[in-house]
């Protein structure tokens, strides 16, 4: 079985480094026995054939916004892939522009493709910090990038729940739906949790009529190693810009 992973503006929205998303994806899924290709889209490329599955990114602002008047033209296209059950997984302002709406700094209120069910404002301080969530998906430990306040709707599925930077101030983050992911936690987080990384590989398998073995490979331990150290630094707070 061949599976192919769309990239969506990758140069753009990477902030993260989410590049490191779709790669760990792709290695969890190659190391399963199955062929991956990854694909990239950017502004005034053609899409192509429905995807296995679809990625996006965080970056400036400037940037989501440009994607976003991209992204317009195809629109219904991307709606029927998400409604078909195709797994999207979308990180920080690349996920805002799949948002209902995004209301902006000076209050301005633009429309997003309105693929997942939540709202974002637009009105807060950067904040950079280490996040520990737990979820139905198990623990998710990462870095969380912060300039703006997501609304899920009230019938929606945060993603986690947990506590984020040295006074472990409780916030939800992002939003479960089917198949498909919204996070504000970078790092990049597939790498960091390869549990999550095969609940979307399991996603894109099943939803391409195959099966997924799920058991842990030799590198889940560098993961490991590494989720100890952002907990063991929970304290650590970092300077950003807002984007």
């Amino acid at each position: 079985m061949t599976i192919t992973l769309l990239h969506l503006f990758p140069e753009d929205l990477g902030a993260s480094g989410d590049s490191g998303n779709v790669q760990t994806v792709a290695y969890r899924l190659r190391e399963r026995g199955f062929d991956v290709n990854v694909s990239t889209y950017a502004s005034g490329d053609g899409l192509g054939e429905k995807p296995g599955a679809v990625f996006i990114g965080n970056g400036p602002w400037a940037a989501a916004q440009r994607a976003r008047e991209a992204l317009a033209p195809v629109r219904s296209t991307l709606h029927g892939w998400f409604s078909s059950g195709v797994p999207f997984f979308a990180v920080g302002a690349g996920a805002e522009i799949l948002a209902r709406t995004i209301t902006l700094r000076d209050g301005h209120e633009i429309a997003g493709l309105d693929l997942f069910p939540f709202t974002v404002a637009r009105d807060r301080d950067g904040l950079g910090a280490y996040a520990d969530c737990d979820s139905r998906l198990g623990r998710i430990v990462a870095f969380a990038d912060l300039s703006s306040e997501w609304r899920i709707d009230d019938t929606a599925e945060p993603l986690g729940h947990g506590v984020i930077g040295g006074k472990r101030v409780a916030r939800d983050d992002g939003v479960i739906l089917a198949s498909s992911i919204a996070t504000q936690l970078g790092g990049p987080v597939l790498a960091l949790n390869p549990h999550i990384a095969d609940w979307v590989a399991e996603r894109i398998v099943e939803h391409a009529g195959g099966a997924f073995d799920a058991t842990p490979l030799p590198t889940d331990s560098l993961a490991e190693n590494a989720r100890a150290v952002i907990l063991d630094n929970m304290d650590q707070v970092f300077t950003t810009i807002a984007l």
